[in-house]
């Protein structure tokens, strides 16, 4: 075959053009079933769903997403999230949220999970809706931040993301996110947090500290926001928020319902530390009211420098009773070996310290040993 004409190496070379862009735009555009790419910031990857593990009032499981974008703009809301929560015509059984954030930690722990699940989630309300926020960040501990020894804390490692998969899986929450170690969320340090005004001295030790105590207040808004939107978009109201740590073990079903202790102490937030706190929806200012102050400052925080402190002072401004409360739950420390441990299975009174360290260390086959 001769040499090609001009006109034809043009022919050819317009060809392989049209090919390279039609690949290019397929590569672009194209949706796998398994993996969904939205933008170079965002990723969300489709849950697999569980027909036997889920509520069908809640619609699918909800997409979890991973935010990814060191160098993006701060103070971004993370996307809201849409899903479908139908109305409650049970009385005994009123819509909940249950905001589950923070760091995994001992999450992945079945002893954890399924007790959450057990003991609180389904002891709540047949229409309890989850909106999970898990970080897969190590946990730094408290070791030298605080000068009483029952209060230190040994570091946790970073979680396993299958695992936290997994265990979110188990719940089959309406809405879900997990960042990995490398996916932190991105908070302005705007406002810096001054020694001279924080009691405790613990979060204001440095920036990360100071982002550690500013991250948690965020991740708490944001659950209030998607709160709000999913209310809006389904046209439905829920009747109380919970705020619950996703590493602790709830040694028995609640003390109450939902829907009980609406009823006994109606207009009341009721809270153990700042572990669980159930607030009735006109209550909620206590979660969200932290951020929408630090946001305003631009010098030195002058405000509450603990969650304790933050969801406290919320409440008195906004005239909201708050009390405390004794509920069956206690944190998952690395070991039953650990004077914190044993602080958090007597702090709780509802049962017994050596049953509560038995629950909770179940999978702890060290049974004898000195606190440390």
């Amino acid at each position: 075959m001769g040499p090609l004409s001009g006109f034809n190496r043009f022919t050819l070379v317009l060809i392989l053009v049209a090919f390279c862009v039609v690949f290019l735009l397929k590569e672009t555009l194209e949706v796998r079933d398994d993996h969904l790419r939205v933008s170079s910031t965002l990723t969300v990857d489709v849950a697999e769903r569980d027909d036997q593990n889920v509520d069908e009032s809640k619609g699918n499981l909800a997409p979890r997403v991973f935010f990814g974008n060191p160098d993006g703009p701060k103070n971004l809301q993370p996307p809201l999230m849409n899903a479908t929560i139908a109305p409650s015509r049970d009385q005994a059984n009123p819509l909940v949220a249950v905001c589950l954030t923070g760091l995994a930690r001992s999450f992945t722990s079945p002893i954890v999970f399924k007790s959450i699940k057990a003991n609180l989630i389904d002891r709540l309300s047949k229409h309890t809706h989850i909106i999970a926020n898990i970080k897969l960040q190590s946990d730094v501990g408290k070791q030298e931040e605080t000068p009483d020894i029952n209060y230190r804390v040994k570091p946790f490692p970073p979680a396993n993301r299958s695992a936290v998969e997994h265990a979110l899986k188990y719940l089959n929450p309406t809405v879900a996110r997990i960042s990995s170690p490398q996916e932190r969320t991105k908070v302005e340090y705007q406002c810096r947090l001054d020694r001279r005004y924080d009691k405790v001295k613990i979060f204001s030790k440095n920036e990360t500290w100071a982002r550690r105590y500013l991250e948690q207040m965020r991740d708490l808004w944001d659950c209030m926001k998607e709160v709000e939107h999913l209310e809006r978009s389904n046209n439905v109201s829920f009747a109380a928020v919970v705020r619950a740590r996703p590493d602790s073990v709830w040694l028995r079903p609640i003390n109450m319902s939902a829907k009980g202790m609406l009823d006994s102490k109606p207009g009341v937030v009721q809270h153990m530390w700042d572990h669980f706190i159930f607030a009735p929806r006109e209550g909620t200012k206590v979660f969200s009211n932290f951020w929408d102050e630090y946001t305003k400052c631009f010098d030195v925080w002058k405000g509450p420098y603990s969650p304790e402190d933050a969801f406290r002072e919320a409440a008195q401004k906004f005239n909201i009773k708050y009390i405390e409360q004794k509920f069956p739950t206690a944190l998952k420390r690395e070991s039953r070996w650990r004077r914190n441990s044993h602080l958090v299975c007597r702090y709780q009174k509802l049962v017994p310290v050596d049953e509560c360290l038995d629950i909770v260390y179940a999978d702890d086959p060290r049974k004898q040993g000195r606190y440390r």
